[in-house]
């Protein structure tokens, strides 16, 4: 991963631990995940959207002091999520980098092999 890469990968931490969803999108374009010439303007207020509603939902459990006492309600929140993530997806010319894709196989092929040594991993 070039050295670059590797600090606006720790510069995207940063913004999505801070929910700075504009610099999220700087990122990816940073990153190739995103052409230089994206509308910034049309694509920012729709991921904040899903981030907003995202972040939402688990405050409000945090207000509430409950915590999700079964995996189906997690599986529930994280879906719909992607549902939506995935609708911008495929509105937005959204590209994985090389590299990226070779490391994303790289880490299906070790849980692999660590689920067929662990069937409990």
């Amino acid at each position: 991963v070039p050295i670059q890469d590797t600090k606006t990968m720790t510069k995207t931490i940063v913004h999505l631990m801070q929910g700075d969803v504009p610099g999220l999108v700087q990122d990816a374009i940073e990153l190739g995940f995103l052409p230089e010439d994206v509308d910034k303007s049309s694509l920012t207020p729709v991921l904040q959207k899903v981030f907003d509603s995202a972040q939402l939902a688990v405050t409000d459990q945090v207000k509430k002091e409950l915590q999700f006492k079964a995996i189906q309600g997690r599986r529930k929140q994280f879906w719909a999520v992607s549902f939506d993530l995935n609708k911008i997806f495929y509105t937005y010319p959204f590209l994985v980098p090389d590299y990226f894709a070779l490391i994303t196989r790289a880490m299906i092929v070790l849980e692999g092999i660590a689920v067929t040594g662990d069937p409990d991993f």
